[in-house]
């Protein structure tokens, strides 16, 4: 089902596909390629002018119990840092919480865990948890607030054109 940027909130799980630009930061939960290996790739960019495609990788241990969510047998529950603007850093944990025998187990989540929003999912499928949208997402933070530079030849034709005006 597709979805509105505007509708993607913390929490949710999305399915991101090949050559699919990513909405929201993210921690990636399943990876899915035509090679077999739990290896996904994203290319950045749009974000650091970077062109070599930069790895991504689930937590092995953790993917047959986030199948499980789907058929409500476990609860997920995902701990981060404050949102901040640094592109090449991200700390976190991962708990699953089994409902029946009531057992959970945490995973650290690092920077080979995250894929920032503005990215490009590349060669892979991905099953991702949003962890941070809107004004709080990476991408956003890092717009700077930047002032329009005048040229002194602009700066005399302004006044020349207000004495004409005047």
């Amino acid at each position: 089902m597709k979805t509105c940027l505007r509708d993607i909130k913390v929490g949710d799980i999305l399915v991101l596909e090949d050559k699919q630009q990513i909405p929201a930061d993210c921690v990636v939960l399943e990876v899915t390629n035509d090679t077999g290996s739990d290896e996904g790739f994203i290319q950045t960019a749009q974000l650091d002018g970077e062109r070599n495609l930069k790895p991504k990788l689930p937590i092995k241990k953790a993917q047959q119990q986030i199948k499980e969510y789907f058929s409500e047998k476990v609860d997920i529950n995902i701990s981060c840092e404050l949102p901040n603007p640094n592109l090449y850093h991200f700390e976190g944990s991962l708990q699953i919480v089994n409902r029946t025998p009531k057992k959970s187990d945490a995973f650290n989540l690092g920077l080979m865990n995250f894929i920032p929003r503005g990215a490009l999912v590349m060669n892979c499928k991905m099953l991702a948890i949003v962890v941070y949208t809107g004004v709080d997402s990476k991408i956003i933070l890092n717009q700077g607030h930047y002032s329009y530079k005048y040229s002194s030849i602009e700066k005399k034709l302004n006044s020349i054109f207000l004495i004409q005006i005047a």
